[in-house]
This record gives structure tokens, C-alpha cells and sequence, in this order.
């Protein structure tokens, strides 16, 4: 009987400009022990790139300025021009048409992990593509348990039990999470304010493409399915309709705080 491989560490530089997914790849990875470095742009990523040696790169497709695909080109290059060993980059996407995919992997990504992201495909992942075996995730508690230690049942915005559930119930990083998204709301609201009096259908896209992942990631599905919409109504040139849902999705995020509070009182009763 062969020996199993051992555990070990990875050095993972994750490039994300979203808040929520910054803090949900930092929680999910440092729970394996991995060490993390996140950059906020495929700018920073690129700086980052050459003077460390990264077991794999998890890089968000789509972000302001050079984009993920760019990135990944770029990256690609690199280590021909310097005879560098190839290092695994996974894409990070909401998207999941075939097309998008395609493209990922024409610009030199190695394999695709899907937002709303959910940690076993996340830990299977990276097992797979660095060959190692990671190390169990360790019990952790802190001080935000508490706010949110008995959630369950179905909000009107928010399903707290269907994103637990996605996180293996660690309330910890679920209430870190909310808190993340409740803040970054503020931001996304102004912008969709922007796009909507002013008619930017590429604002627009944008921003929902940014709430369709974070708002997936703490089980709020009508938000989530709003921004999706519309999204895909900018994409297909329904500019009209995009803007007509541009405002029910104005409404759901209107009605995140109180979301938010109910969740704290039922954790309190």
C-alpha cells in the first residue's frame, strides 16, 4: 500500500477586487493553513508575481482596469521569457458559459472555480491541481459566533441556513461575511444610483456583476438573482429592461440593514 502524500502548507497569491471575496478566500484558506496573499487589482498581482513563489494563484476573470484573462496572459509570458515553472492559476468567475470558459483557458488559466464559491470545491481544487493533500481545517471561534450563533430559517432578502450550510456552518466567517457586504452596499448603492440617473449601461453591468458574487456568498438569492438578471439583460443589449430591473434591484438592496438586523435579533432570542 503506497504511503499518503504529506500535508504541506501553500503560498496562494488570490486576486479578487471584491471585499467579501477577499475575506471569504483569505478565512477558507488560512483554515487549511495556507498562507495568503491578497491583491486588490491584476496589477498588484503582477507585482507580486515574480519576487515570491506562489504554489498557485486563484485569479478573479473579471475587474476594473486589466482583467484577470490580461493577467493571466501576461503571467504566461513571463515565465517563457525567464524559463520559469508554470504556476497554477485558477480562474474566479460568476460566469459560467462555455465561452467564458473557453477564454480561460486560451489565456493560460489551469482549471475553474465558480462564484458563489463553496469551500469543498475550493479545498478539491486545490488539491488536485498542486497534487498535495491540505490540512484539515482547524475549530475556530471568535467573538462574531456570538452575534450570529443561532441563525436559521428564511429571510425575505437574506437565507442565513442555505449559506451556512455552503460554509460547512462556520457562523464565524458567515457573520464577518454579512458585515462585509452590509458595508460594501453602501458603495454598490451609490454606483447603481450613478448608472441608473445617468443611463451608463457599462456602470450598470458592473455593478451587478460585483453583487451577483457577494450577494451569493451570504445566501441572499433574490439579490443575487436580480443582479444576474440584470446583468445578462446589459450583455444581450435589453438596455431598457436592464434598467427597468436596475430598480427592483435598488429596492432589494434598500432593504439589506433591516435584513441584517432581523439576523442579529434572531441570533439574540
Amino acid at each position: 500500500m503506497s504511503a499518503p502524500s504529506n500535508p504541506r502548507c501553500l503560498r496562494v497569491l488570490a486576486v479578487d477586487d471584491d471585499s467579501v471575496n477577499q475575506r471569504l478566500l483569505q478565512r477558507l484558506l488560512e483554515k487549511r493553513r495556507h498562507q495568503v496573499i491578497i491583491a486588490r487589482a491584476a496589477s498588484v498581482a503582477l507585482g507580486l508575481y515574480e519576487p515570491n513563489r506562489f504554489d498557485v494563484l486563484l485569479m478573479d476573470v473579471e475587474m476594473p482596469g486589466m482583467d484577470g484573462l490580461e493577467a493571466t496572459r501576461r503571467i504566461r509570458t513571463r515565465e517563457k521569457e525567464l524559463g520559469l515553472l508554470r504556476v497554477p492559476i485558477i480562474a474566479l468567475t460568476a460566469h459560467t458559459s462555455d465561452e467564458v470558459r473557453q477564454q480561460c483557458l486560451e489565456a493560460g488559466y489551469d482549471a475553474y472555480l465558480t462564484k458563489p464559491i463553496q469551500p469543498s470545491d475550493l479545498y478539491e481544487l486545490l488539491e488536485r491541481i498542486t497534487a498535495v493533500k491540505t490540512v484539515p481545517a482547524s475549530q475556530t471561534t471568535d467573538r462574531s459566533e456570538t452575534i450570529f450563533g443561532h441563525m436559521a430559517g428564511q429571510m425575505r432578502v437574506i437565507d442565513a441556513a442555505k449559506a451556512l450550510a455552503k460554509l460547512h456552518g462556520d457562523r464565524a466567517l458567515y457573520a464577518e461575511l454579512v458585515q462585509l457586504f452590509l458595508e460594501d452596499c453602501r458603495a454598490l448603492q451609490v454606483k447603481l444610483r450613478e448608472a441608473i440617473s445617468s443611463k451608463n449601461a457599462l456602470l450598470l453591468r458592473q455593478t451587478a456583476h460585483t453583487l451577483k458574487g457577494a450577494a451569493g456568498s451570504i445566501g441572499a438569492e433574490p439579490i443575487a438573482d436580480a443582479a444576474r438578471q440584470v446583468e445578462h439583460l446589459v450583455v444581450c443589449n435589453q438596455i431598457h429592461e436592464a434598467f427597468t430591473g436596475a430598480a427592483r434591484l435598488m429596492e432589494l438592496l434598500d432593504q439589506v440593514p433591516a435584513a441584517v438586523a432581523a439576523l442579529s435579533v434572531q441570533a439574540e432570542s
